[in-house]
């Protein structure tokens, strides 16, 4: 830019009055110019001008392209993954959401999470992940987070018969704007299929659990009874639908409760990419003080089966 404005006052003045065009010649990397019409507006001018417009179409496509390298990147592990359908290898699933508003507020909010699973309920099953969830405000100069929470969790069945079997299950939660700084919850149960084909199933589970946690700067652990069912059916060759919940009252006061609960669906874009919704529910009867019972999300994403 400094040799720009040189050569400018070297012109004596005749670049102010036309329009410049520059190149680079040379290893020596020096510029030339010439003015190639008379009448317009000064160089400086245009390329202030220039920048002005790229700041604001930048501005204008920001959103469009965060969300495209999102789908690029899970696209491109979609398209090396390698295609099995053998239940005794390790199955890994990726997903993603976003969304973001513009304007007179920015919004943004982002979900990520991750699963591996291994086996099929003919035999025993595991699987574990983790999944967060972000998002913050803009308004009016005022920035604020709207969620931040992130979870780890870990289950294990093993079949004694074609519709028996004893599990485990462990998770681990935090969530700042609810403040609670840690919740890890670990437990035992016997399961029971009501429903068992090859693309439907329901089962139910029983057992004792424990947990620790830290609530609204209040310790507490407690014996707690654990209560779930989960339900899934699949459709075509990649598309599915499931519904989940759990319900673990205190063993010393059963109205004293926490409740976990998902719904969601997935349809294929391809043998490995899916689109997904899915629906959450976290409901604590003893919430921290100043916190609601409940907090509800509704995410939109993609899916990559690898």
């Amino acid at each position: 830019m400094a040799e720009l404005n040189n050569l400018a006052e070297k012109s004596g003045g005749q670049a102010r009055h036309g329009l410049s065009w520059w190149r680079q010649e040379g290893k020596d990397g020096k510029w030339e110019g010439k003015t190639i019409s008379q009448g317009g507006s000064d160089w400086a001018g245009r390329l202030r001008h220039g920048w002005a417009a790229v700041s604001v179409a930048y501005a204008a496509l920001r959103p469009i392209a965060e969300c495209g390298l999102i789908l690029v990147l899970a696209f491109g592990a979609s398209v090396r993954a390698a295609e099995t359908n053998d239940v005794s290898e390790l199955r890994h699933t990726f997903s993603a959401g976003i969304n973001l508003t513009r304007g007179n507020s920015e919004t943004m909010q982002a979900n990520v999470s991750y699963t591996a699973s291994f086996g099929d309920d003919n035999t025993g099953s595991a699987r574990a992940g983790t999944e967060g969830n972000y998002a913050r405000s803009l308004v009016s100069s005022n920035e604020e987070t709207t969620v931040e929470n992130v979870r780890f969790f870990a289950s294990g069945r093993r079949m004694l018969s074609g519709r028996w079997g004893v599990g485990g299950n462990a998770a681990a939660f935090y969530d700042s704007v609810a403040r609670i700084d840690y919740r890890f919850t670990a437990g035992i149960g016997a399961a029971f299929f009501v429903v068992k084909t090859d693309r439907s199933s329901l089962v139910l589970e029983a057992g004792p659990s424990y947990i620790w946690e830290e609530v609204a700067d209040r310790r507490d652990d407690y014996l707690a009874a654990r209560f779930s069912e989960r339900f899934e059916h699949k459709f075509g060759t990649n598309g599915r639908v499931w519904q989940w919940a759990e319900h673990m009252p205190k063993s010393r006061d059963f109205t004293d409760y926490l409740a976990n609960a998902e719904a969601g669906i997935e349809s294929a874009m391809s043998s490995r990419l899916r689109l997904r919704v899915v629906f959450q529910e976290k409901y604590d009867s003893s919430p921290g003080s100043g916190m609601k019972h409940n907090d509800l999300a509704l995410i939109a994403g993609i899916s990559v089966s690898l």
